[in-house]
């Protein structure tokens, strides 16, 4: 794939940190840098007809997923040795202990993990709408249930 692609969106915390240990030079931008302001990049989505028909299994997995978290947060050298067992070998090349170093300060707290900001995601989405991006405005509630939202 090599010179096939003018630019691509990376995760700095895992394609990045591959990229650095491959001695793969990036040529590093901010979307802010180009006037687009900044939105999150979900990790864990799912459908509502899924979420309702399933909405136990969905409750233990993010409850256990949140769990993971904070051990990491707390743990992370234990994390490590957890974890490592479970890169893929294409991915063992990555530095892990930098990868969760990066990610870390990112996990959030026990009473605000996996919130987003309202207003990040309300800038975002009146940029779309503005830019015309979209084939019609978006709304919040079309992104996100308000349980998702905080507003620190």
């Amino acid at each position: 794939m090599e010179g096939q692609c003018d630019a691509t969106w990376v995760f700095l915390n895992w394609e990045g940190v591959a990229a650095k240990n491959s001695s793969v030079p990036l040529n590093y931008f901010k979307m802010a840098d180009y006037g687009i302001p900044y939105s999150y990049s979900p990790v864990i989505a799912t459908n509502a007809t899924l979420m309702k028909n399933h909405l136990e299994t969905y409750r233990d997995f993010i409850n256990a997923t949140k769990k993971g978290y904070l051990y990491a947060q707390k743990n992370p050298l234990e994390s490590l040795e957890i974890l490592q067992p479970h890169i893929p070998e294409y991915d063992k090349h990555i530095d892990l202990k930098e990868a969760l170093e990066m990610t870390i300060p990112f996990f959030g707290t026990a009473s605000d993990w996996g919130r987003i900001k309202s207003q990040n995601i309300s800038t975002f989405l009146t940029w779309l709408n503005e830019k015309n991006l979209e084939e019609k405005p978006i709304s919040m509630e079309e992104v996100a249930t308000e349980s998702c939202f905080t507003e620190d």
